[in-house]
Order: C-alpha cells, then structure tokens, then sequence
C-alpha cells in the first residue's frame, strides 16, 4: 500500500466517525490528512481524486482549512459552534477553491479530453472502444433510443456501460429499445428532485437512469446510492438542462480517471462538466448550432 492509499484508507476511517454532534478534531485530522494527499497528487489530479474517495471538493477544502486554523484545545462543540466555524472556513475557502477548480479545468481543456463537437450523432466519426456512454436523448424518439442501442453495442468496449435517462411515463418502451442489441440490464437509478412537476395527473419528481452494460458488469468495489437528490436545479444555459451532480456522481464511481466517455446528445454540456469534475475524458456531439455553441461556451467559461 503506498502512502496515497494510506492516507484515503485513514481519511475514509475517520470520516465515518463524524456523528451528527461532529468534534473539530476529527474534522481537523481529516484535513491534515488531506493536506498531505494533495502534496503527492499531479497537477490536476486532487479534485478527481477527492470526489473519487466519495468527499465533495468543497467539503475537502473546508476540512483542510480547519486544519489550519484548529488549535488543539477544543475537543466537542456544539453544532452551532461548528457550524460558525465551517461559515467562516468558507468565506476565506472560495479565491483558493476556484482557483484550484479552473487549473484543473484548464489542464484537462488543454490536453482536449474534453471536447463537445457540433455534428449529427449517428454520422459523426465516434472512437472505438468507449468505455461510456452517457447520455440523454429525446425522451419521445424511440428511433433515436434504438440507434443508441446499435451505436453502444458497436464502439464500447467488453464491459463497457451504458448511462441513459429517461422518463417515468416511457420507461418501459426505452428499456425495450435499449435491449434490442444484446445489452444487458444492470439497473436502474433515479434523479429526484426537490419540486414536482404535473405530468398525467401525477406529481412526478423523479427522471430514472438506465444502467446497461456490454457484457459483464465488473465493479470497482466503491459502495454508491442508486438515487441523487437534486435541490435548487435552475436551468441556466438550456430549457432542457440537466443537473451535472448526479452524474458526476454516478460517473466517478463507476470508471477509474481517465476513462473515455461518449455523449451523442451532449444539448448544453451538462455531462461534459461532470466527466471534467471527476477527470475523466469526454467526446459529444450536438446537431443544433446555438445548442452546441452555448456548450462550447460554458466550457469555457469555467476555464
């Protein structure tokens, strides 16, 4: 075991030991620990790293300053009291975390391992041997589900997944497109959503994932829920715009860093961000103009 993997191993110990009641101090050890982890990970490497163990980056960094400003002395707090202290923690967190958000970003735009290309999908030059495709076609175009299945079965690779979305009301016919070229079915997660939305007398709050595989599925043995919570999901650059949380989620515990992702229906790029957050690498395409160069832009302006 080398000293990165000690440090995620002890890391891991001790967060599962932070109750509802937390104590500083174990908040402090996990930033310590963190701060040593970071010192042997490559440039752009921390923030995949991070979200990889299962820690949100802005937690991570809230628990390295705490680190910093922790004196020894205090063992239990109050929630109040922790709660002031991870307030203040924030406010001098965010120039550094941003910071550390755009290098990284910029190394994976420099390298091109992400890249959103204006084209139609099924004439378009894909790579072989994706490792996933993630994507969320036109819920109401069985025809363009069905190709999904055709374009999946030939350009992953042994073991490779399928994520697509779809919606409740047709669930049942884009499972029955999907498994129309010897994918296998895995799973299914859901989104769920703070707010419902009326759809056929039915409050609905939900959007499911299906999670399909070309072969055998081999897991990486990382525990992980088969629903996200969304709260607060405002649709900045497209009607249609999904969260990119969920996925960053799903996607960083599902491959190893670097694998290459495959989105023929990118829309504004909400998948991209994701694949950039957890370091892996991103290849889209979007028929529309405006579409793909609102993509191309929100890309570039997290740079």
């Amino acid at each position: 075991m080398n000293p990165l993997q000690k440090l995620e191993l002890e890391i891991l110990q001790i967060h599962d030991r932070i109750s509802l009641r937390p104590t500083l101090e174990l908040v402090a050890r996990i930033g310590s620990r963190l701060t040593e982890a970071k010192q042997l990970l490559p440039h752009g490497a921390w923030l995949p790293w991070v979200r990889r163990i299962g820690l949100k980056p802005r937690s991570a960094q809230i628990y390295m300053q705490v680190a910093v400003e922790y004196d020894g002395e205090t063992g239990k707090v109050s929630v109040e009291k922790f709660l002031r202290q991870m307030k203040v923690a924030k406010l001098r967190l965010a120039a550094q975390m941003l910071a550390d958000m755009r290098a990284n970003a910029k190394g994976q735009r420099q390298r091109g391992d992400i890249r959103i290309v204006r084209a139609d999908c099924r004439r378009y030059d894909w790579p072989k041997d994706v490792d996933v495709i993630a994507t969320d076609p036109p819920w109401g175009e069985l025809q363009l589900y069905r190709w999904l299945a055709c374009f999946a079965s030939s350009h992953l690779r042994p073991g490779g997944l399928l994520l697509v979305q779809s919606a409740p009301w047709m669930l049942p016919q884009h499972l029955q497109a999907l498994r129309s070229e010897g994918l296998k079915y895995v799973w299914t997660f859901a989104v769920i959503y703070g707010t419902a939305g009326a759809v056929k007398y039915i409050a609905s709050s939900i959007r499911p994932v299906v999670f399909m595989c070309k072969g055998r599925w081999v897991h990486r043995g990382l525990p992980f829920s088969d629903t996200y919570t969304v709260t607060g999901h405002q649709r900045k650059y497209h009607e249609w715009e999904q969260p990119v949380d969920p996925w960053a989620y799903w996607l960083g515990r599902l491959t190893l860093p670097g694998a290459l992702v495959a989105d023929p229906f990118a829309g504004s790029g909400s998948f991209a961000v994701a694949c950039r957050e957890v370091g892996l690498k991103y290849v889209g395409t979007e028929e529309d103009k405006i579409t793909c160069k609102i993509a191309q832009d929100r890309l570039a302006e997290q740079v």
